[in-house]
Parts: C-alpha cells; structure tokens; sequence
C-alpha cells in the first residue's frame, strides 16, 4: 500500500515531522514487512514467554 502525498503531508504535520522522513518511513515498512513480521513474532514470543497476556480472555460466552 502506497500511502498517497495528502496523506503523508497530514502525518508529517500531526507528529511534527518533515515529510521526508514520513516517506522513509513508509518506504522502509513496504520494503521490509518479512523482517518486520519476524522482530513482531520474536517480540510476541518474549513477552509471552515471561507471562503477558497478549490477546484479551473471553469474559462470556
């Protein structure tokens, strides 16, 4: 997904950022979503591993 320039200005302007490191940013998330999926699955994983409960239990049914 290729975020569109009126939407890359607006996040540019809501964070105080300059535009260009918004589109570097998006840049390196489309180019990079396997290492991304992997670091989100290892942290995932860690988090678990010391007892946080990442998905919310069921309270009825």
């Amino acid at each position: 997904m290729i975020a569109n320039e009126d939407t890359i200005k607006e996040t540019a302007s809501n964070w105080d950022l300059p535009i260009e490191a918004i589109s570097e940013a998006i840049e390196y998330c489309e180019t990079h979503q396997e290492l991304l999926q992997l670091e989100a699955e290892a942290e995932c994983d860690y988090l678990e591993d010391r007892g946080v409960v990442l998905e919310p239990k069921a309270t009825h049914r």
